[in-house]
């Protein structure tokens, strides 16, 4: 009797809590396998909370574009066909407007310190009303963008009128003060564009260069720091409230600002392999930085961009004011 009892106990605690269904979800990385981002920064992660996680969670690395892709990503996670994925924020059309603090121009330092800053910007809340729907699991401030132009110019200056491809508001904003005429296309059609001479150039950063073969229809660009992209690595809000507590624990142990850190750096790295690209190349390139008084101008023609997204965005002013100093304090080191 004693051991039937015990048999019946044993099931009933395996069928229990203890014994629980390992949770699985799927990870939509947008990208085939070999590129960059998932072999340095994606794989790896997945691969740290997958070994942490054994028993509790588990992510299911779906890589390319056939599952979630860089236009609908958004809607995948949120409609739960997919649980985990990442992608541009400036493609999802004014769903993020506070978020876009970290994409005004002339805002200086690395990706690595500027993510930081808009993890712990999000952190405190002022950000809140951008995700109702999601949990942001790691933030990047994309490189700052450059301009990258078909044909030679005389100087910096001279981009007055041309039509130069650009992939936020905030650039187009930019663009249009110091003179040039912006042009909203996908950054995919950027390369026929250039070939066929419909636009003149691109604003985008030189992380761009390898994945869009720049090198290949452009000849002139301009250094600067135009503003840039955010991005996110995130899951839906409801699948993550509903995931067990020690699922949960999983991944707030594996994202945040430690990950949000090597998402950055990540993007530093490209940004340095793509403008090496290009000086790898001066017989067929040209790049121009600005002097110092050709930037001290060209910040003093900028500058109302940031001002109207400020006077334009609710608490805009203190948004921004805390955004850059907290771009200062991770900086220092702090």
């Amino acid at each position: 009797m004693r051991g039937a009892l015990a048999v019946a106990a044993l099931a009933a605690a395996l069928s229990g809590p203890a014994a629980a269904e390992e949770t699985r979800l799927i990870f939509a990385t947008v990208s085939p396998p070999f590129f960059p981002i998932n072999v340095q920064v994606h794989h790896p992660w997945a691969e740290r909370l997958n070994e942490a996680g054994k028993g509790v969670v588990q992510l299911d690395v779906r890589d390319g574009p056939t599952i979630a892709n860089q236009l609908n990503f958004y809607d995948r996670v949120v409609n739960d066909v997919v649980q985990v994925s990442w992608g541009l924020q400036g493609i999802l059309g004014g769903k993020f407007p506070l978020t876009d603090v970290a994409a005004i121009p002339f805002t200086p330092e690395k990706a690595e310190y500027r993510s930081v800053a808009l993890w712990r910007l999000y952190k405190t809340g002022m950000l809140e009303s951008d995700y109702a729907e999601i949990v942001p699991f790691a933030f990047v401030a994309f490189p700052h963008n450059g301009i990258h132009l078909a044909k030679p110019l005389k100087s910096p200056d001279d981009i007055a009128g041309m039509k130069l491809i650009v992939a936020s508001k905030l650039a187009a904003l930019a663009i249009a003060r110091l003179g040039g005429t912006p042009i909203t296309l996908p950054l995919l059609q950027t390369y026929e564009s250039l070939q066929r001479g419909t636009v003149d150039g691109v604003v985008t950063a030189w992380t761009a260069i390898a994945p869009l073969k720049l090198d290949e229809v452009t000849a002139y660009h301009v250094d600067t720091e135009l503003g840039g992209s955010t991005g996110i690595l995130f899951m839906g809000k409801k699948r993550y409230e509903a995931l067990p507590a020690a699922a949960r624990k999983i991944l707030d142990d594996h994202t945040g600002e430690g990950h949000t850190k090597t998402f950055g750096a990540f993007w530093d790295n490209e940004q340095n392999k793509g403008r090496a690209i290009i000086e790898a190349l001066p017989e067929k390139h040209t790049t121009k930085t600005l002097t110092p008084e050709q930037e001290a101008r060209w910040r003093r023609t900028v500058e109302p961009v940031a001002e109207e997204w400020a006077k334009a965005t609710p608490d805009g002013e203190r948004l921004l004011g805390t955004y850059r100093r907290l771009v200062a304090e991770v900086k220092a080191g702090r």
